[in-house]
Parts: structure tokens; sequence; C-alpha cells
């Protein structure tokens, strides 16, 4: 068995140089970072709150939860998650008005 990744074309693996792979992940490194120069602190405050609290509540989470666990008054909280939706971050608002994941 070979290591590094590999690529399926047709009914056969090939190896793919490290060359290309690391060019490759550097180039998705750089195209992620530059989808997210929008986000100041509070941003990113909201946004990690989010990502690690609905694996634990297992349900939507309503705006006025998260400003209270962000320390953020809730009307900026809404504004922030209208924000991070239009940019297409995971996060997005189910039809009671809750923000949730990508399946609301």
């Amino acid at each position: 068995m070979r290591d590094g990744p590999m690529v399926g074309l047709w009914r056969c693996m090939i190896g793919v140089p490290p060359y290309l792979w690391s060019r490759q992940t550097a180039r998705a490194r750089r195209q992620a970072l530059q989808g997210m120069r929008f986000m100041s602190d509070e941003h990113r405050a909201v946004h990690h709150h989010v990502v690690r609290q609905l694996p634990r509540e297992g349900r939507p989470l309503s705006p006025e939860a998260m400003a209270a666990a962000v320390d953020l008054p809730v009307e900026r909280v809404r504004g922030i998650l209208d924000e991070l939706a239009a940019h297409l971050t995971f996060i997005c608002r189910n039809p009671a008005g809750r923000w949730c994941g990508p399946t609301p």
C-alpha cells in the first residue's frame, strides 16, 4: 500500500505527486482565509459559539441565548447571524426563526 493521497480513475488508483497535493491544499487554505476576511472578533465569537453549541444541544439556537453566551446585545447578534448566513458559513435560519446548521 502506498502512503499519500490517491485518486481513482475508472478501475485504477493513481498516486498524486506530493507537489500537486501540497499546491492544492495551499490554494484551498488561501481561499478559505480569504472567505473569512469579513469576520470581526464579534463574528468569530458568535460563529464559534454556534458551531460548538449545536452538537451539544441538538436543536436550533435562539439569538437571545447566543447573545447571553457571547455577551453581546441581541440586535447585534441578529445582524452578525444575518451576515454569517449571507457568507455561507454553515449557519442558517429555520422556518421558526431559530439558527441552526446547514439542514434546518
